[in-house]
C-alpha cells in the first residue's frame, strides 16, 4: 500500500510540475496576452466611464 502511495505522489508531483510548465507557456501566448491586455483595457475604461457617471 505504500508503495502505491509513494507511486501516485510520484505522478502527483509530475502532473503538478507540467501544469506550472503549461500555465507559464500560457502567459507567454501572444493570444493570451492580447486578450490580457483588452481585458485590462476594458476594465480601465469602466471604472473610467464610472467616476465620470458619478461625478
Amino acid at each position: 500500500m505504500r508503495e502505491v502511495c509513494a507511486q501516485f505522489d510520484e505522478q502527483i508531483a509530475v502532473l503538478d510540475q507540467l501544469s506550472a510548465q503549461l500555465e507559464t507557456e500560457n502567459k507567454q501566448n501572444p493570444v493570451n496576452i492580447y486578450f490580457e491586455k483588452r481585458r485590462q483595457q476594458q476594465g480601465l475604461e469602466q471604472r473610467q466611464s464610472s467616476q465620470l457617471i458619478s461625478s
